[in-house]
């Protein structure tokens, strides 16, 4: 072999590496560069801090006046959050799917007309009563205790009538 062609080899494998390099160095380059325009601007910043600001105010006052007068709600028809009466979809969805939506614990299985029938059966106002106060595995209002009696049984309604058993329960009485 000549001189020539031992140091072909040794020539590319040079080559190669110092290419590798090369390029190492400008998706490097190109990296920082992009690193360095991406991120908040100052006006998002500003916005942050501000939301930041009103997140962490105070949720309400205390009142050491005593000739204030103070607004009192009524619950008959308001929730215990102070608005309306959630619907029985707004309360299944928010509190009675997190086990009746797969059947968790036993519990009968939302939309289930075999497995709503036999509770249907035992009427409305034990069915009110068991979601209110708890039965068996199922904590009382569902484990949400900022539900009304109504909001519960508005959820019981909507879960038996979604099951096709609602008037059966309401025969059961």
């Amino acid at each position: 072999m000549s001189d020539e062609q031992n140091a072909s080899p040794a020539r590319n494998f040079s080559l190669l590496f110092g290419g590798l390099i090369l390029l190492a160095v400008i998706l490097l380059i190109l990296a920082n560069s992009v690193a360095s325009t991406v991120g908040p601007t100052e006006r998002e910043m500003k916005l942050k801090k501000a939301e930041v600001k009103v997140r962490l105010q105070p949720i309400g006052k205390v009142n050491t006046n005593p000739n204030a007068k103070v607004a009192v709600a009524s619950s008959s028809s308001k929730s215990k959050s102070g608005g309306a009466p959630e619907t029985g979809k707004q309360v299944y969805h928010a509190v009675c799917s997190t086990c009746h939506g797969s059947g968790m614990l036993g519990s009968p299985k939302f939309g289930s007309q075999t497995q709503w029938t036999p509770h249907a059966q035992k009427g409305l106002k034990t069915l009110f009563d068991h979601a209110i106060h708890g039965f068996k595995k199922m904590p009382a209002r569902g484990g949400s205790t900022t539900l009304s009696d109504k909001e519960v049984e508005n959820g019981v309604v909507y879960m038996l009538k979604q099951a096709k058993v609602y008037t059966l329960a309401k025969k059961s009485e």
